[in-house]
């Protein structure tokens, strides 16, 4: 071997001691400097659940109460809030015609008229769901698996990149996760101890989740997978069953419209997913790549320590089977069933996060017998799942400098097209908020002040548009408008044009 190809084997050898050696370093200060105050955290958990869950919650609002209000709405943030306005019969007669259930509307709309109609104000209500869903899961992996889990999937779920971007959200998703961690806590209670008031919250806080969104009784299989597990006493399996047919019948009214209203291929917006979009969930959900990676190597070496013990049917075997279920196989349901009707993206699997949250700090426990080892893991975990959250993030428009751009650009009897029509909602919000009270008070205060929300601009030849010296058109990327075609067979010019976050505002003058 020539000195040539020696010294890159050198070099290699140096860095791989050196990483060692960083390791080394690392897993020690765990131990010495880390570990008595993680040992005093476990102790207290233990001891003192109630408070430890404040002190998780007080955590959850830290961590994602800051910049609540400070991105712009977006459109179906905007759609949500301009159904606050509804009249309950109204809304429910709305969600008849929608493919979103009414349960989250109805809750926005009572909690704006306490906390206002503004972006922190309908935001509060995702963010406090959000962590009222972290502090449950703390209590379930407390009391049914261990104080060290709990606090381990207290972190994992505290640093969850989805749970902090939809924590920030108007939407729906936060909710559907507290009901389901919530449903599962209940689920394992009645399962340890069964009761007919457990049976009964079961069944109305099941229906309550689907009731917010169609797709979380995918989650709700994992509870009837669970059972079968774990073979329960005949009274108990009555109860549970009789639970889920009671909150069959709490829902039954809206069956009807699930069934009319379930997305069709090739008619609804979303499509049937293929492999890249699975994946994509996947990674969201774990964390990033090499997060996913790491959970899916806990979950087979902690599986296979669980065989080896031969865990009985009352122990903690059948308590991972459905977890396991809940944060991974209702994933690749929700996918399969997908292929027929179009009901999987990222954010409408939500719902099993705790699941594998959960799932992940039980087999550190299992499969990592070094303390300090496992936590070191859990850290690593908890900081990639923090570093991806841009992972989940959707791209969202400025609205509130596109209004103001184009309330700076237009000039009395100027005329605005806003181009699609979905994008009036959004821009409506910051340009006329006070008729931000409905669709139609919307659009009908918008034409007020000279905007129209068009797929196609208009002949302004004709008598009605009164010849205008100026327009301002607002588009977004899936506009329909071509603007130099639009300017020159109705005699404008472009007179200037800019972009704010893919949004194009393009003014147009009447040609001499």
């Amino acid at each position: 071997m020539t000195p040539g190809h020696r010294a890159p084997l050198f070099l290699s050898a140096v860095v791989g001691c050196h990483q060692q050696w960083l390791t080394s370093c690392t897993i020690d200060y765990i131990r010495f400097r880390t570990m008595p105050i993680v040992d005093r955290t476990v102790s207290l958990a233990d001891r003192y659940p109630l408070w430890s869950g404040l002190v998780v919650f007080c955590l959850q609002i830290g961590v994602r109460g800051p910049g609540l209000g400070q991105s712009a709405l977006w459109l179906d943030e905007s759609l949500s809030l301009l159904r606050t306005n509804f009249s309950t019969q109204h809304l429910l007669r709305f969600s008849a015609t929608n493919e979103n259930p009414p349960a989250y509307n109805l809750m926005l709309s009572a909690w704006v008229e306490l906390f206002g109609l503004t972006e922190t104000g309908a935001r509060s209500l995702s963010l406090l769901a959000s962590a009222l869903a972290g502090v449950f899961l703390f209590l379930l992996a407390r009391r049914f698996f261990s104080a060290e889990v709990a606090v381990l999937a207290s972190l994992l779920y505290l640093d969850a990149g989805m749970v902090l971007n939809y924590a920030q959200e108007a939407r729906s998703y936060s909710l559907v996760l507290l009901l389901c961690v919530v449903s599962f806590y209940v689920y394992f209670a009645l399962l340890e101890r069964p009761s007919v008031w457990r049976a009964a919250i079961l069944s109305v806080v099941n229906a309550l989740a689907v009731y917010t969104h169609f797709t979380v009784a995918i989650a709700f299989l994992a509870q009837l997978v669970g059972l079968a597990a774990v073979r329960p006493p005949a009274r108990t399996a009555g109860l549970y069953i009789v639970s889920q047919i009671a909150a069959v019948g709490l829902f039954s009214p809206w069956i009807p419209v699930l069934v009319d209203r379930a997305p069709v291929p090739g008619v609804y917006w979303l499509g049937p997913p293929g492999r890249a979009q699975l994946l994509d969930a996947i990674v969201q959900l774990g964390g990033g790549p090499a997060a996913v990676a790491a959970e899916a190597g806990l979950v087979v070496v902690g599986a296979w320590i669980l065989m080896l013990r031969g865990v009985d049917h009352r122990g903690l075997g059948p308590r991972v089977f459905a977890l396991a279920w809940w944060g991974i196989a209702s994933v690749l349901l929700c996918f399969v069933i997908a292929q027929w009707t179009p009901i999987f993206l990222p954010r409408y699997v939500l719902f099993a996060l705790p699941g594998i949250t959960l799932l992940t700090a039980v087999m550190l426990e299992v499969a990592v017998p070094s303390r300090a080892w496992r936590w070191a893991a859990g850290i690593a975990l908890a900081v990639s799942s923090f570093m991806h959250a841009d992972l989940s993030a959707l791209p969202k428009p400025d609205w509130r400098v596109v209004s103001a751009v184009v309330q700076d650009l237009r000039r009395e009897n100027d005329l605005v097209f806003v181009s699609p029509p979905s994008g009036c909602p959004t821009f409506g919000f910051y340009f006329d908020r006070a008729s931000f009270l409905g669709p139609q008070k919307l659009v009908r205060g918008l034409r007020a002040q000279g905007v129209h929300c068009v797929e196609q601009v208009p002949d302004l030849g004709a008598t009605r548009w009164g010849r205008p010296e100026a327009i301002v058109l607002v588009l977004k990327p899936n506009s329909k408008i071509d603007v130099d075609a639009t300017a020159r067979d109705r005699g404008y010019r472009v007179t200037s044009e800019r972009a704010i976050d893919r949004v194009r505002v393009v003014s147009l003058a009447r040609a001499t």
